[in-house]
C-alpha cells in the first residue's frame, strides 16, 4: 500500500511527466509520458506548508530504463499559474546511484534541478561512468543536460582504454550514440548512451598513455582522432627520454609525438623546445635485474 500511495503522490505532483527519461540521464526531457514508479522501505513523508515530499529507506525512483536510488530522495515542488503542481528540483541523500541501460553516476549526495536541467554531484570520489570512458571528480561533478556538458571539479579524471586525462578541472563534451550506431545494427528503443567528443582540462593537466606521459597549464584530447593538444609549461616523458617546451600535440593512437616552442601563432614563453635523450644500451646498464645470472669468475691462467 505504501508504494503504490507514493506512487500516485509524485505522478500528482507533475514528477512523472518531465522528469525522468528513458535514456542517457535526459531528466528534463519534455513529451515523455512513460510512467513513474516509487518504493521507499521506510515510508514517506509529505509537508504541504514546505511544498516537498521524502522518501525515506533505499528509495527508488524508476521510470523507463533510467533509475535513481538514494537513502532518502526528496522532491521540492510548487504551483503553476495555473493551478497544477510540479517539481522543480529533485535531492538524492546518500549511497546515490544513477543508471541508464548504458551510464552509471554514483557518489554520496545529489541534486537536479529542473529548471536548468542540470545534475550536481558529490562524493569522495562522485563516479560517471559510460560504455567506453570514466569520469572522476572528488569535489564536484555535473552534467549539463541541455549542452550535454559534464563538468568534473577537484583532482577530475577521465580514463579511457589505454589513455587517460587528469586535471584540476575537466569538461567533457558528449554526445549521445545509439546501439545501432555502435554495433552497425538496427536501432532498437532506449539503447541510447553517451561517448566522448572533446575533454578539456585546466590546471595541473597530465595526460598519459602505455608509454608516454605529458604534463601542461591546460590541454584537450579528441576522442574521435585521438589526439591530445597540451598548452604552457609541456614536458613530454617516453621511457627516460625528456622533452620541454611550450605546446605539443600526442597522436594516441599512433604514438607519435610534436613539441614546439609555442602553440600555431603564439609567442615561446620558455625559449626553444628542449630535449634530453637516454640511449637504449645506458638503460639496460641502469637494468642490472634484468641483465643475465652473474656468471662464474673467468679462468686464471698460469705461466711455467
Amino acid at each position: 500500500m505504501r508504494r503504490s500511495l507514493l506512487a500516485a503522490a509524485v505522478v500528482a505532483l507533475g514528477l512523472g511527466g518531465s522528469v525522468w527519461p528513458a535514456q542517457a540521464f535526459e531528466f528534463a526531457s519534455q513529451g515523455q509520458t512513460l510512467p513513474i514508479e516509487v518504493t521507499a522501505d521506510d515510508g514517506i513523508e509529505w509537508r504541504q506548508d514546505g511544498q516537498v515530499f521524502i522518501a525515506r529507506g533505499n528509495a527508488r525512483a524508476a521510470r523507463g530504463d533510467v533509475t535513481i536510488s538514494a537513502d532518502t530522495l526528496t522532491a521540492h515542488y510548487r504551483q503553476t499559474p495555473d493551478g497544477e503542481s510540479e517539481i522543480w528540483r529533485l535531492d538524492a541523500d546518500g549511497a546515490v546511484t544513477i543508471a541508464t541501460a548504458t551510464e552509471t553516476a554514483t557518489g554520496s549526495n545529489a541534486t537536479y534541478n529542473i529548471d536548468d536541467a542540470v545534475l550536481v554531484l558529490v562524493g569522495q570520489p562522485a563516479r560517471l561512468v559510460t560504455a567506453d570512458e570514466e569520469v572522476i571528480a572528488h569535489e564536484s561533478l555535473e552534467y549539463w543536460e541541455a549542452k550535454r556538458l559534464a563538468v568534473a571539479r577537484g583532482k577530475a579524471s577521465l580514463i579511457a582504454p589505454d589513455r587517460r586525462l587528469d586535471a584540476d578541472v575537466i569538461t567533457a563534451d558528449l554526445a549521445e550514440e545509439t546501439q545501432a550506431q555502435r554495433t552497425g545494427n538496427a536501432p532498437q528503443p532506449g539503447t541510447g548512451g553517451l561517448r566522448l567528443k572533446v575533454a578539456r582540462g585546466f590546471g595541473n593537466v597530465v595526460v598519459s598513455s602505455q608509454r608516454e606521459r605529458a604534463s601542461a597549464d591546460r590541454g584537450s584530447y579528441d576522442a574521435e582522432t585521438g589526439i591530445a593538444e597540451l598548452i604552457g609549461s609541456v614536458r613530454l616523458s617516453r621511457d627516460d627520454n625528456h622533452l620541454a617546451g611550450g605546446y605539443a600535440t600526442m597522436n594516441l593512437n599512433t604514438g607519435v609525438s610534436r613539441l614546439f616552442p609555442a602553440p600555431p601563432g603564439g609567442q615561446a614563453a620558455e625559449g626553444r623546445v628542449r630535449g634530453v635523450f637516454v640511449p637504449e644500451a645506458r638503460r639496460e646498464l641502469r637494468e642490472p635485474a634484468e641483465q643475465s645470472p652473474q656468471s662464474s669468475p673467468a679462468p686464471t691462467t698460469s705461466t711455467r
